[in-house]
Parts: C-alpha cells; sequence; structure tokens
C-alpha cells in the first residue's frame, strides 16, 4: 500500500494529553474481507494513554467472510482498544450501519471508518491534541489522501478554527470542507442532539448528511494533516453507481430536494453552485446507464427548480451558467477539453456571481 511519507504521524511526536478521552470508532462491514484486516490495524495503531478506544464494527449481513477475518484478527490481538461485534439481521446499507453503531456507542466522540479505507497511525492522537486546544469545537476535520488521485483533499496549509456559521458553509460549499463523514471527530452527544443520523436507502447520504451538519455546527477545527487514506475499491457503492444507475440517480434526486430547501442568503451563489456541480455528476451517470423513465422526469424537475430559483432571484450571472444542464449547451460537457476545465469555469463563475449580488435582493 502506498502513501506519501508526510501523512505518517508520530504519536511520540506530542506532549501527553492531560485530559482522557473516550471515542468510538464506528465501522460498516459489508463484503470487504480483502480489505478489513488492514482497517483494523490501522485502529489499533491509534492506540494512546491519552483516549480510551472503542472500535464498533457493524455486520450488515456480509455474504464472505469478513466478520470471520475480524474475528481471527481479535483471537490474537491483546492491546487497549477495545473491540465489538454488532449484527444486523438482514441487509439494510452503510446508513443504518452508521446508525446502529452510534447508538450502541459509549464513547464521548464518534469517527466513523469504511471498512475498505484506513487511518494513517497516529492520526486520532494529532485530532485530540488539537482539540485540546479547542476543546469546544464541535468537530475535528482532517485532511484525506486519495489513493486514485494521489492528491490529499480538501486543500488546507494550516489548522483552522472556523466559529462563523456563514464561513463554515462558505467553506463547505466551495469544497474547502470535507463533505464525507468519515475522518470527522465528533462530540456524541452534538451528534445525537442534532439528530444527526443517516437517511436509510440513499446512496450518496454523506452529501445530505454533511449539509445538515454545517448548518449546525458552530465550530470545527480543519486539519492541514493527512489522517485518513481513501483507498480504490472497485466494488464499492460509490464505484459501481452506473450498474444501478435508477438507484443512484434517485438518491441524488432526493439529496437535491433537501439542497434546494435549505434557504441560504448570505452564501445564495455558492449554495447554488454546489447543487449545479452535482447535477453534472448526476446526469454524467444518466449517460453511463439504463435508467427508469420516472427517475429521469424527476431529474429534469429537480434541473428546471434550480433555474427557476437563479432566474427568479434575477440572477442573471448563474442563469446563463446553469443553461450547461439542458441540451444543447450541455453537449459541451460531452468534450474532454471543456470538461476538465469545469472546476475552474465554476470558480470565475462564483467571483463574478458574488462581485454582482450587491443588484440581486437575495
Amino acid at each position: 500500500m502506498f502513501f506519501p511519507f508526510e501523512c505518517v504521524i508520530f504519536a511520540s511526536e506530542f506532549q501527553p494529553l492531560l485530559v482522557m478521552y473516550t471515542v468510538s470508532i464506528i465501522i460498516p462491514v459489508y463484503n470487504v474481507s480483502a480489505y478489513i484486516q488492514r482497517c483494523l490495524e490501522s485502529v489499533v495503531a491509534q492506540a494512546t494513554d491519552a483516549a480510551r478506544i472503542e472500535c464498533l464494527l457493524v455486520d450488515d449481513c456480509s455474504t464472505d467472510d469478513s466478520i470471520a477475518v475480524a474475528e481471527t484478527y481479535f483471537s490474537t490481538y491483546d492491546g487497549s482498544v477495545s473491540f465489538r461485534i454488532l449484527h444486523h439481521e438482514v441487509n439494510q446499507g452503510q446508513s443504518v450501519a452508521r446508525n446502529t453503531g452510534v447508538a450502541a456507542a459509549q464513547g464521548d466522540y464518534l469517527l466513523f471508518l469504511d471498512a475498505d479505507d484506513h487511518l494513517v497511525p497516529g492520526s486520532l492522537m494529532l485530532m485530540l491534541e488539537a482539540l485540546r486546544t479547542h476543546p469546544e469545537a464541535d468537530v475535528v476535520d482532517g485532511a484525506f489522501y486519495h489513493c486514485e488521485d494521489r492528491k490529499s483533499y480538501p486543500p488546507c496549509k494550516e489548522m483552522r478554527f472556523l466559529t462563523n456559521r456563514n464561513e463554515i458553509l462558505k467553506n463547505f460549499y466551495k469544497g474547502r470542507l470535507s463533505l464525507c463523514a468519515w475522518n470527522k471527530l465528533i462530540r456524541r452527544d452534538f451528534f445525537i442532539y442534532h439528530v444527526l443520523y443517516f437517511v436509510k436507502g440513499i446512496v450518496f447520504e454523506d452529501i445530505q448528511w454533511s449539509n445538515r451538519l454545517f448548518h449546525c455546527i458552530d465550530s470545527i477545527l480543519v486539519l492541514p494533516d493527512v489522517t485518513y487514506i481513501y483507498e480504490y475499491n472497485p466494488c464499492s457503492t460509490m464505484n459501481t453507481t452506473h450498474i444501478n444507475a435508477t438507484k443512484s440517480i434517485r438518491s441524488f434526486v432526493r439529496v437535491f430536494a433537501d439542497l434546494i430547501n435549505t434557504s441560504e442568503r448570505d452564501v445564495y451563489v455558492d449554495h447554488k453552485i454546489f447543487i449545479f456541480h452535482y447535477i453534472l455528476n448526476a446526469m454524467d451517470i444518466l449517460h453511463k446507464g439504463n435508467v427508469n423513465p420516472q427517475v429521469r422526469d424527476d431529474l429534469m424537475l429537480i434541473k428546471r427548480r434550480l433555474y427557476g430559483q437563479v432566474v427568479k432571484d434575477g440572477r442573471l450571472i448563474l442563469s446563463l451558467y446553469f443553461l450547461l444542464m439542458f441540451q444543447p449547451f450541455y453537449s459541451l460537457l460531452r468534450w474532454s477539453m471543456f470538461r476538465h476545465h469545469v472546476h475552474e469555469l465554476e470558480r470565475s463563475v462564483a467571483l463574478l456571481a458574488n462581485r454582482f449580488q450587491c443588484f440581486h435582493k437575495f
């Protein structure tokens, strides 16, 4: 397995923490036999005198030997991390598995980890050390290394402590905060108080969940250090969306409906471009697989709703740019040369639209 040397964190670099933290690491497990031991080894590598760590594996009715591999590993492990396995009677999906883990968790903090990924050694210690400097933080978020892209996300050069809600949302919509549920250290009481449970039955639950999260939090610590390794698993749900395109787009539509219904005044432009960006992703899936005609129509309605909003609000620049959602303009995105520059175009449109937003009522 490859990851850059600078991603490795050694707990010995830090001064001993005076506070004893309790952390519950939650891992949904479904047919990840090839990855689960490495994932568990990365959890063991987080052991520290500064925290009591429990690791909850939620077996979502795996049909391979994932749980057997985990049990074999536990049988030879003799360390401070406490492991528990929770079993679903029927397969219910990753969202429900995470919720099951939260319900059983005993730690003051939660950390979600996907079974085909792994944590960087000592990353939890790094998060806790940062948390000691700002104990009031609702969330601590590290960077992650994408093995297929060989890049770290999101871009961050130094630790940031964000306490302004609009600033947090702006960073989220601009991609400066990760929309993934994993790799975030979250206070369990905060999670429960704000009812941040995951929605059952949708594929892109992290987008919807993160949008809800960032509308709730009052403060977040953002670390520049890579604390999580995101592996490419060709069999994962995210990498097989084109196979069940109907379910994928139906999930997207449900997420879009929630996002559009979120009223944003101070981050209007970034919010609308964020939705537009993921509508383009849904349209890519639409053109790669066979989709139920009703679901195709639902996506068209969402596109019209978004476009109708920006037109109604008098947003000329966004109205012109969002024509890319419709033919014949969408055909431009089929050209690889044009598509490769969409992110740069989005940034330019956002800059221009924000500069002239003083002329609009919102």
